[in-house]
């Protein structure tokens, strides 16, 4: 159950990290050095403002899905292989500190003089970043919502392959 929860949710927020980083930074600086990409909250809050959100979800922070996913796949992996869940818990910290590097690094700071001056998010850009947004936030609320057609789905199929 929670690997299908997982998958889920980062399909939401993996293409949302993917249009930030690709689609938005790189559409307009044509660079792909991560050194020079520093102080963007100051020209492009906005943009700051999704790459905080989503970043904190693909983390696993509380209130988005990627947490109830991850919260029941580590449990279940504790539950059943002790070991393996130990090695799963830490990964999500060494993930969750290389995040939030990142995320600093983008974020904070003054902005970089190897880069020009831009615009922030364009309304397209907003718009499919919103709806990427709002089922991750709402999901990681009311997960019930969508989790027990997930589990009818999931145990129909279950039970049709076992004999």
């Amino acid at each position: 159950m929670g690997s299908l929860v997982l998958c889920l949710a980062h399909g939401f927020v993996s293409p949302a990290l993917f249009i930030l980083m690709g689609g938005v930074l790189y559409d307009r600086y044509h660079n792909r050095v991560l050194f020079y990409y520093q102080g963007l909250t100051q020209f492009m809050p906005l943009f700051a403002v999704y790459l905080v959100f989503f970043s904190f979800s693909n983390t696993g922070t509380p209130l988005s899905y990627n947490f109830i996913g991850e919260f029941l796949c580590i449990t279940g992996a504790i539950t059943n292989h002790p070991v393996i869940g130990i090695f799963a818990a830490s990964s999500v910290l060494l993930s969750a500190c290389y995040q939030m590097k990142l995320t600093n690094k983008l974020t904070s700071g003054t902005f970089s003089k190897y880069l020009s001056v831009t615009y922030d998010l364009l309304y397209r850009e907003h718009f499919i970043l919103f709806f990427l947004a709002l089922p991750t936030l709402v999901l990681g609320i009311v997960p019930n919502f969508i989790n027990n057609i997930l589990y009818l789905s999931s145990n129909a199929l279950i039970y049709s392959i076992v004999i």
